[in-house]
Parts: C-alpha cells; structure tokens; sequence
C-alpha cells in the first residue's frame, strides 16, 4: 500500500532493490522477486519517468504467486464466473 499522508492509503504497492531503512515502520513488506525476476525488476528502474519520477508507461504485473498463505483460516470467495459454470451444467 503506498501512504500519502494519515488516512490516505491508496491500492498502490512499490518495489525497491535494495535495503530501505527510511521506510521501516512507516510500510508493511508482504513479498519478494525471487529467481530469475531480479532482471525485470532492473528494467523496471530504467522506465522513463516524469518529474515526479511517475512512470510515463505504467508497468503491469502478469503473474504473481503465493508461496506462504498466513490466512489459511479464510474461505475464498467462490468466483461469478464458476458459479454461472455450475448453473449451466
């Protein structure tokens, strides 16, 4: 979540490549780039960028994957499209 100021979290998460210290206590981390991925994450630094240092093309995430889910005890919500599959069988 990126924090613009109090109570005004937005949906926005950052990567950084390297250790943050400025931002511990202020952001929760919930993952890392693992394997091969360190490449895309440099090319991510190279993204041309405006004066607020925003990316002039927003990047897109394809595919993330969980590894460690902590919430085992929550039940996915069941998705419209395999409930309409269901109905239609």
């Amino acid at each position: 979540m990126a924090n613009a100021g109090e109570d005004n979290s937005g949906s926005q998460f950052f990567f950084t490549l390297g250790s943050q210290l400025d931002l511990r206590n202020k952001h929760s981390t919930f993952g890392y780039v693992n394997e091969e991925t360190i490449y895309d994450m440099l090319e991510l630094e190279e993204a041309l960028v405006d004066e607020n240092d925003k990316p002039l093309y927003a990047p897109k995430m394809i595919k993330a994957e969980l590894l460690n889910n902590p919430f085992t005890e929550i039940i996915p919500r069941i998705i419209v499209q395999e409930i309409e599959e269901v109905k239609g069988s």
